[in-house]
């Protein structure tokens, strides 16, 4: 079942049911790392060509972007209620893959890569050899202190 949404264009609707489910099973076949490289080269990004004259500083958005549903071979534009609803993500997966198209590079899934911030080695042996250097005239562990 795909998620029920008011559109002004009515995207989906124009697509039909049946085209809709198509590109949500297709989509979900693909493999999990390919899925974000895939959803990147479904829209296009472009650079706004005209902007009003603001009073204040707002924050200014440098570029928009326009979505496509893959059906059959053609790309139908589509708003982007209707692209996250087609593929069955969230907004905030496609506003980090735009982020990332914008800066011009692919996205990376980095699950399962275990990054290690350990110290080596030598370094912890430094480390215990500096502590050990102070004298000790009692230690504490816990509450109790053994001399």
């Amino acid at each position: 079942m795909l998620y029920v949404f008011i559109c002004n264009k009515k995207s989906l609707e124009k697509l039909g049911e049946g085209n809709c489910i198509d590109v949500f099973t297709k989509f979900h076949d693909i493999p999990t790392k390919n899925k974000d490289i895939f959803l990147q080269g479904l829209f296009d990004t472009l650079y706004i060509k005209r902007r009003r004259a603001r009073k204040e500083l707002p924050w200014v958005n440098t570029d928009s972007c326009k979505y496509h549903l893959l059906v059959g071979s053609s790309q139908i534009n589509v708003c982007l209620k209707a692209f996250v609803s087609g593929f069955g993500v969230t907004t905030k997966k496609v506003r980090r893959i735009t982020k990332v198209k914008q800066a011009g590079k692919t996205p990376q899934d980095k699950r399962g890569q275990f990054v290690s911030y350990s110290l080596p080695r030598t370094t912890k042996l430094k480390e215990r050899e500096h502590i050990e250097s102070f004298p000790m005239s009692h230690i504490i562990v816990g509450k109790r202190c053994i001399t």
